[in-house]
């Protein structure tokens, strides 16, 4: 299937970005501050049609990095970043998201891969402090904390999978 089969479709994939670029975000939107950052927004959203969850905001309202709830506004009030990958890691033939190995910074937000939930929510959300330091310290040890929602959720999913002998070494 061609671009031209496409109706309004862009013809190459310069003109593709420089209209999620200029258009989707506006012009208006701050243009040098986060040239860089919506440019590799745009190219990534050409494969990836949830690309904003794999970016991060930090408002200047707040002092912690937070994961996007929807496409980037790009204002020059907030910082934006794509979140880190830490590649996969794989158990018993199953992967997921590698966890973190080192504890970040207090007042920074990890997720904890609950496969032993009841909620089902399979994921423990905890803000690092003084008073946790030590147990969370525990839990990087035990590669059982994330930075993101949904890689502690893919994590424990398969810690689940493995305790109900869904996934097997083979």
């Amino acid at each position: 299937m061609t671009t031209e089969s496409i109706p309004g479709a862009p013809e190459t994939l310069v003109e593709e970005i420089i209209v999620r670029v200029n258009g989707a975000f506006g012009d208006a939107a701050v243009p040098e501050l986060h040239a860089k950052l919506r440019l590799a927004y745009a190219i990534e959203s050409l494969y990836n049609r949830e690309a904003w969850r794999n970016w991060e905001v930090k408002r200047t309202t707040s002092i912690n990095w937070e994961a996007c709830r929807g496409e980037p506004d790009w204002n020059g009030m907030s910082e934006f970043r794509r979140r880190s990958s830490q590649g996969t890691t794989e158990l018993c033939g199953a992967q997921y998201p590698s966890p973190l190995t080192v504890l970040p910074e207090e007042g920074e937000i990890v997720y904890y891969a609950d496969m032993m939930t009841s909620s089902g929510s399979w994921c423990i959300s905890l803000t690092v402090s003084e008073n946790n330091r030590e147990w969370l310290s525990g839990l990087v040890h035990a590669g059982l904390l994330h930075d993101n929602k949904d890689a502690a959720v893919r994590h424990a999913l398969v810690l689940r999978q493995l305790a109900t002998g869904q996934v097997f070494s083979g």
